[in-house]
């Protein structure tokens, strides 16, 4: 079965993949920066199950933990970041269960500036319904885990030549889409100089499915046998990074052999970030690309409010034509952080078009410490996602507010209120309205900072439902 043995299926089987890897003897103490948190609480919602009528309400005790650990080195590199939390819903309106994510990369050196063996893991959760409210009834695990090696040669002075090969495992916790995925990628280039780098790029790769000869059932929908593609692309790449400014540009072609042979599309990916001043920072992303649900879930990043990120349903095996811009504006000074963030992303499917979507995602973050121990946050979002092919548009929309205190260095208390509400359109669209809040104790056993922590917008333990922050 290959990395079956090794791919993660639960919330503590995927953090102890990557933080054991990273968290060796000796590592942990070299390590860059590393925080931890644990934290205990309660919270309420007046409508847990996110309907217009009747409303349950619930109470929910809680317990969880976050993580971040950067390390640079000559033997390890590593970046992993993980939010969990663990939900008693005490009126039994759901199971007790677990939500969170956790996104991890370690590179060991094999031989210095030759070769490096690269492990990656993206673990988290999925909704299950796109027609549905994001709540606990209404979402699965996803594990996403690659492992490989990459090699690197100079050639003369200037140029050099790189090498990659993966062997990746997708697990799903319902969904039929289990897959292994191994993949080859190329790249011989030249450094122009040295904050800048063009290089023609190759990569391949073959996607394998468990299941490619029985229909299954799954909330209510039917999926047909899944059926094994190749997905490959060229293109050139433009590396640029200054002072205040980082670029990023990939102009090429990507095709897949899922429909009667190969066919192709155009790729283009543009990334920029630039430093507008000491206190902002200005990002901006747009292109087109070729891809399919399971990669999607491992290239999530949250916006400006920040937390946990739930993927878009799966819905289809098949791969999707991409088009995206997004941008994001940052500033921090003093005691106050504002962070805004837009994404816009329309996915076009190759064989199921009943997935087809456009896609909006606006957010708005604001921090500011009042005084060394205390801190206030607001925060806002409104999330549109149009399936046109099935005439059925949803509109999910957030005001938030925390209050923290901080009585001691390593101890914060949190409350906590969300308003959400939906407002939808077409055939089986619902709409509701909820409040929730929550009481939280977080305690920092290492890298607590000497104050409060609003100003640098720390994730929040993320709550039940389609805040998701």
């Amino acid at each position: 079965m290959g990395l079956r043995t090794a791919t993660a299926r639960s919330p503590a089987e995927a953090a102890a993949l990557l933080v054991a890897l990273a968290l060796a003897p000796g590592w942990a103490a070299a390590a860059d920066f590393f925080t931890l948190g644990v934290d205990v609480g309660v919270g309420a919602s007046d409508n847990i199950y996110e309907v217009q009528a009747p409303k349950t309400s619930e109470v929910m005790p809680t317990a969880g933990f976050d993580i971040a650990l950067h390390r640079e080195g000559t033997v390890l590199n590593a970046d992993v970041t993980g939010l969990f939390s663990y939900y008693d819903y005490v009126h039994d309106s759901y199971s007790n269960d677990v939500f969170g994510r956790l996104d991890g990369t370690v590179k060991l050196s094999l031989v210095p500036e030759r070769l490096v063996w690269v492990t990656q893991d993206s673990f988290g959760q999925e909704a299950l319904n796109p027609f549905q409210p994001d709540n606990p009834g209404n979402r699965e695990y996803v594990n996403f885990v690659s492992t490989g090696p990459d090699l690197s040669l100079q050639l003369g002075e200037q140029g050099f030549l790189k090498l990659g090969a993966r062997y990746a495992n997708v697990h799903y916790e319902t969904s039929p889409f289990d897959s292994n995925r191994p993949s080859e990628s190329l790249a011989i280039g030249r450094e122009l100089s040295n904050n800048s780098s063009f290089s023609l790029n190759v990569d391949a790769e073959q996607i394998r499915f468990d299941n490619t000869t029985q229909s299954t059932f799954v909330d209510g929908l039917s999926f047909p046998p899944n059926s094994d593609y190749d997905r490959r692309e060229a293109y050139l790449r433009y590396d640029a990074k200054g002072a205040r400014t980082t670029l990023a540009i990939n102009l090429g072609v990507t095709e897949t052999d899922e429909t009667a042979g190969w066919h192709s599309k155009p790729l283009l990916e543009l990334d920029l970030s630039r430093h507008l001043t000491p206190y902002t920072t200005l990002t901006l992303s747009a292109g087109q690309q070729l891809t399919d649900a399971a990669e999607g879930f491992r290239n999530l990043q949250p916006g400006a409010a920040g937390g946990i990120v739930l993927a878009p349903v799966a819905g289809a095996y098949d791969s999707y034509v991409a088009r995206y811009i997004s941008g994001g504006w940052r500033l921090e000074h003093g005691r106050t952080t504002i962070a805004l963030t837009d994404r816009y992303e329309e996915d076009t499917h190759s064989i199921d078009t009943n997935f087809d979507v456009k896609r909006n995602d606006l957010e708005l973050n604001l921090g500011r410490r009042l005084t060394p121990m205390v801190g206030v946050q607001l925060l806002g979002s409104m999330v549109t996602a149009n399936y046109y092919n099935q005439q059925l548009e949803t509109n999910d929309h957030l005001a938030g507010a925390s209050l923290v205190v901080q009585p001691a260095r390593k101890v914060e208390v949190r409350l906590l209120y969300d308003h959400v509400w939906r407002t939808a359109s077409g055939v089986g669209s619902t709409t509701f309205e909820e409040n929730r809040v929550f009481l939280l104790l977080t305690y920092r056993p290492v890298g607590a900072g000497e104050q409060v922590n609003p100003t640098g917008l720390p994730p929040p333990t993320p709550m039940p439902g389609p805040s998701l922050r």
